[in-house]
């Protein structure tokens, strides 16, 4: 961030991870992270907060907490535009066929489960998930097909 003179963007209940990351790996202290890697908190920090739109590169993205995989985990959705469908930045809550980890440190299974329900099952089935990790899927796709859907309870719309 410092080399490139742009801020990052956290949520508080993750903001201790940027200066000691093992405490989200569940790895003892002292114990090596990827060679001789050092760590610290950028020098811009800005926080992220549940519902509140961030502007960045000329692009609005609504902000949702979505705690589960993380205390602090969030999604980002771009509303749908002229001939570009809803985009849902998924991060680790739902990917094609699964969810992100919750057995580390931080991580709840029934916070996971509700952060679902209420951020991804509202969306409309045309809505594009684009996820931390494989391919992008839709809405209507997982709500379909993924098992952590299943038993889920929130409104549902574009059926």
């Amino acid at each position: 961030c410092g080399a490139h003179d742009i801020p990052a963007w956290i949520h508080p209940e993750d903001r201790y991870m940027m200066s000691d990351p093992e405490k989200a790996l569940g790895r003892s202290i002292g114990m090596p992270l990827m060679g001789e890697l050092t760590v610290g908190e950028p020098d811009d920090v800005k926080e992220l907060s549940d519902g509140v739109p961030l502007k960045l590169a000329g692009l609005e993205f609504h902000v949702a907490h979505a705690p589960g995989h993380t205390k602090g985990s969030v999604t980002y959705r771009m509303p749908e535009a002229a001939d570009v469908p809803q985009i849902l930045f998924s991060g680790d809550l739902i990917f094609a066929g699964s969810v992100g980890r919750t057995d580390l440190p931080g991580g709840d299974h029934a916070e996971l489960l509700e952060s679902l329900a209420r951020v991804c099952l509202p969306l409309d089935d045309s809505t594009v998930v684009l996820s931390g990790h494989g391919p992008q899927t839709t809405i209507g796709r997982e709500r379909a097909t993924n098992p952590y859907l299943h038993g889920t309870d929130a409104p549902r719309r574009g059926m």
